[in-house]
C-alpha cells in the first residue's frame, strides 16, 4: 500500500469474481494446461470463499476502495473484459489500446480427458523429461479437439455455489 500511495493519488481495488463453480472448472482447465495432475488441490477454500479475499482487501485499502465486480463473459460488450474493466476506472476504449487477443482458451471437454489420460499415463511411466515441449504440445491437443470449455454437471454446479452461498451475499 505504501508503495502505491507514493505513485498514485487515489486506489481502488477492482476485483473481478468469477461464481465458484466456473471458477472450479477454469482452475481445472489451467492446472491441465500446465501439465499438474492433482486436481484435488483445487477444492481449497481459500480460492472460493470470496468473503475473506475482499475483507483481506478492505483491511488494507479499506472497504470503500474495493470494488467487487461479476466476471461473465457473457456480460462483457463482446465478450471482452477489457471494456468493462476501463469503465470501471472511469477510461474509455480507443485507439491507444492494444488488443492482443485471447491468450488462454479453455480446453474442451475432450481435450481435458485426453490431458488426463496423458499425464498420468506420463507419471505413471516415471518419465520427468521434455516439460519444455509441454505448451506446444497442449496446443496440438487443444487444435485436435477444438470446441468451448467444459462445466460442471449442473447439479454438482449448484452443490457448489451453494457451498459459498453465504459469503457470496
Amino acid at each position: 500500500k505504501t508503495l502505491l500511495e507514493g505513485v498514485f493519488q487515489s486506489i481502488e481495488i477492482i476485483l473481478y469474481l468469477r461464481r465458484q463453480d466456473q471458477l472450479f472448472v477454469s482452475r481445472r482447465s489451467q492446472r491441465l494446461k500446465e501439465g499438474r495432475m492433482n486436481l484435488k488441490a483445487l477444492r481449497k477454500r481459500r480460492f472460493f470463499d470470496f468473503e475473506p479475499i475482499l475483507d483481506r482487501w478492505a483491511d488494507v485499502f479499506g472497504e470503500d476502495r474495493v470494488k467487487p465486480r461479476l466476471y461473465e463473459r457473457d456480460e462483457f460488450p463482446d465478450g471482452d473484459i477489457l471494456p468493462d474493466f476501463l469503465a470501471a476506472c472511469g477510461l474509455e476504449m480507443t485507439g491507444e489500446f492494444e488488443r492482443p487477443g485471447w491468450r488462454n482458451p479453455s480446453l474442451s471437454p475432450r481435450a481435458e480427458i485426453f490431458l488426463q489420460h496423458f499425464f498420468r499415463l506420463r507419471d505413471a511411466q516415471g518419465k520427468t523429461g521434455g516439460w519444455e515441449k509441454r505448451p506446444s504440445a497442449v496446443r496440438y491437443v487443444m487444435q485436435l479437439f477444438p470446441g468451448s470449455g467444459s462445466s460442471l454437471p449442473r447439479k454438482a454446479a449448484k452443490a457448489f455455489y451453494a457451498e459459498y452461498a453465504q459469503s457470496n451475499e
